[in-house]
């Protein structure tokens, strides 16, 4: 799997993937002390790889994570290439507004199973919320108010 990003949150899926048992990961970071840092702390759970570019990354992996803030709005890049992306792979994006981000949309044009960033926030929002406060929120209290607030968020953006 190649990991896009090696800050919080590519840092969390990358620990989540060795943990679930993924063999290999394929980590590229801008800063590539950060890739290097994330490495050592895996260890032995996974091979990792540190690619000197996304080109590097993405080609042969089954699945690919952005773990940047890439296509977020208002940015409106992709952080891999679309002609680097397979139908036989997945992608997932911790981008989460908007939902649909260009790498995701050239995904999704190249066949490959898709995930948004939405299920990522949700659930980090409901795991922070119980531990901060000792109270599980209700079933889809979270989900509810995320979706509200991505909606006005984009008729504002809209209007703009």
């Amino acid at each position: 799997v190649a990991i896009i990003g090696t800050g919080g949150v590519g840092k969390a899926i990358g620990f989540a993937l060795a943990g679930c048992g993924v063999s290999h990961l394929r980590l590229y970071d801008s800063d590539r002390a950060k890739a290097q840092a994330l490495a050592d702390q895996i260890g032995e759970r996974a091979r990792v790889e540190i690619c000197a570019s996304v080109e590097a990354a993405v080609p042969g992996a089954a699945g690919l994570v952005n773990g940047t803030p890439v296509g977020m709005l208002p940015n409106r890049d992709s952080p891999v290439p679309a002609d680097l992306i397979r139908k036989s792979q997945w992608v997932a994006d911790a981008v989460y507004h908007p939902l649909w981000t260009p790498l995701l949309k050239a995904a999704q044009k190249a066949g490959a199973t898709v995930m948004t960033g939405r299920e990522l926030s949700i659930n980090q929002a409901v795991d922070a919320f119980a531990l901060f406060t000792g109270v599980q929120p209700p079933d889809g209290a979270i989900a509810d108010a995320f979706d509200r607030s991505l909606a006005a968020q984009d008729a504002k953006h809209r209007a703009a």
